[in-house]
């Protein structure tokens, strides 16, 4: 018997070889179904069917490439860059077909030409704003303050443009120098517009949502709606164009 291999480890392989063919086939069946929701084209099923089968790694090197490739080089905000290495896409073994058709989404932006130099913009203002001393990192709290702020005043019907605006303006201004160390002045009203220019392109926040769908994680509420009040609003408070270059 000895060098013979023995029943359970037999067993045991049969076991890992069926588990494989097993979640190739609900991997299968979760793009079979996506694509019949979608209505997809015989094209966009052999894509969905490639980037559905590829391997955890596979999906982990495709996103890290990407993280790589918009701020490779540059002293961006590390918090920021750690969070999105900290963040990858984990389809499971029995994928919901929603979960499937946000793994190829998410894969189809990441690819985006436009998409990278977006966040590759982004990243050249972060490490701009390090150079110049900003070492504050994510700003949770203050997300949190303006979406309360503002998130009252949509509630309550007022136009980023009108004289109700300005009280709120005023308040999240206030806090915002607080929080970077400035002048609370004109100045400040300018750099936060190109701030938020820079950062509101809105499929950075569904490179996020798409992430939620794919882990399982719960989806949280949009802000766009929430910051593209407060940019509307200073844009009326300044007179400045809408430019992000």
């Amino acid at each position: 018997m000895n060098g013979e291999i023995s029943v359970p480890e037999v067993a045991a392989a049969h076991a890992d070889a069926l588990e494989i063919q097993i979640r190739t086939l609900r991997v299968r069946r979760a793009v079979l179904r996506a694509v019949a929701k979608r209505g997809s084209t015989p094209e966009e099923m052999d894509l969905m069917h490639k980037l559905a089968k590829l391997s955890d790694g596979e999906r982990r090197r495709l996103i890290t490439d990407f993280i790589d490739d918009t701020f490779g080089g540059l002293d961006a905000n590390a918090d920021f860059v750690d969070m999105m290495r900290s963040a990858m896409p984990e389809l499971p073994d029995d994928p919901e077909p929603e979960q499937v058709d946000a793994w190829v989404e998410l894969a189809e932006l990441t690819q985006d030409p436009d998409f990278r130099a977006a966040v590759r913009r982004m990243a050249r203002y972060q490490a701009a704003e390090r150079a110049q001393g900003d070492h504050t990192g994510l700003h949770h709290d203050l997300t949190e303050t303006v979406r309360d702020s503002v998130g009252r005043a949509l509630d309550a019907g007022i136009a980023p443009a009108s004289a109700e605006a300005a009280p709120v303006i005023g308040a999240l201004t206030a806090r915002y120098a607080q929080t970077f160390g400035r002048a609370d002045d004109a100045d400040l009203r300018h750099w936060l517009l190109r701030r938020l220019e820079i950062a509101g392109d809105p499929r950075a926040e569904r490179y996020w949502h798409l992430l939620a769908v794919i882990n399982g994680w719960p989806v949280p509420p949009s802000l766009a709606p929430v910051f593209t009040w407060f940019a509307q609003a200073l844009r009326a408070d300044t007179g400045q164009p809408s430019r992000v270059e």
